[in-house]
């Protein structure tokens, strides 16, 4: 008989065959700013999208409803998919995604001739895993060599983390409603949710590279307050990352707070009277206000 993760593989690859969706990856402009003084970068989670990740009722918020709010930003937004690759470790996916971004940001930087404009991310849920492997990397880049990634680490000011499951997520249970219900992540390599165990050596380790650096960002951290439901209405078995895992314990610099969403919705916002938009787009002001005195 096949084990769980054999059948949760199984129905994975089953999911991803019956909607692929293709889209742009690497960095792309969703909103260019007025006389922009600040770059808002977006990174998605695992089976995530570089605007449907952040779009509900056709209102994609970083693009229709924080220009309203910070006419100053540029908004990019970076794709990346995860593919399930028999022959790839997660560690390495891990490291092409981060490295990815960090060249990919960096190569539209210098194109457009910004490498100094201090930078936000916003990032959800393993979109956060794959910018702490990247400033890790771009932290340990030289002026001698790939000086153009140290300055990606040197501009970044603030990171708003939504839903990442820093201390990991609970994949026993998870597993088993993923395989009778539906995927919630149905493009996603299996192998990304045994490196994303709760508590796992290798996100540890990740975290605690990332401690050496974290103190020179100004950082958020948003959890979800509501279960997740699939689209067919049945519930999960509880916040895909609750509290625990989303917020890191003992951070420096860093605020968090719950939003009234589940772990799909609480990067997106249809209206700038949502209690979650107001917290978050307020978050943001404040980073793009202070930023460009601040490096």
């Amino acid at each position: 008989m096949p084990s769980l993760w054999d059948r949760l593989r199984m129905r994975i690859r089953s999911l991803n065959l019956q909607r692929r969706n293709p889209f742009a990856l690497g960095i792309q402009e969703i909103h260019a700013g007025d006389s922009p003084t600040v770059d808002v970068v977006l990174v998605h989670g695992l089976d995530g999208h570089p605007i449907n990740s952040w779009t509900t009722d056709d209102i994609c918020w970083p693009r229709d409803l924080l220009p309203r709010l910070i006419q100053h930003a540029r908004v990019l937004s970076y794709g990346y998919g995860v593919q399930d690759s028999k022959n790839a470790l997660a560690e390495q996916l891990l490291e092409h995604y981060a490295t990815n971004l960090i060249a990919s940001l960096a190569e539209h930087r210098s194109n457009t001739e910004t490498t100094e404009r201090p930078i936000i991310f916003v990032v959800h849920s393993m979109g956060g895993i794959v910018l702490k492997a990247a400033l890790v990397h771009a932290s340990k880049a030289t002026e001698d060599q790939l000086f153009s990634h140290k300055q990606i680490y040197i501009s970044t000011y603030g990171i708003v983390y939504l839903g990442t499951p820093h201390q990991g997520i609970d994949i026993a249970k998870m597993a088993t409603q993923l395989i009778n219900v539906a995927a919630i992540f149905t493009s996603i390599n299996t192998k990304f949710l045994r490196y994303l165990e709760a508590h796992s050596e290798k996100l540890q380790t990740l975290q605690a590279e990332y401690n050496l650096i974290s103190t020179d960002f100004v950082t958020k951290y948003a959890y979800e307050l509501y279960t997740t439901r699939h689209k067919t209405g049945i519930e999960m078995w509880a916040s895909i990352v609750p509290k625990a895992s989303a917020v890191v314990p003992g951070a420096v610099n860093a605020e968090s707070t719950g939003i009234n969403a589940d772990h799909i919705n609480i990067s997106k916002f249809s209206s700038d009277t949502d209690d979650g938009y107001i917290t978050i787009s307020g978050w943001l002001k404040d980073m793009a206000d202070a930023a460009p005195a601040a490096i």
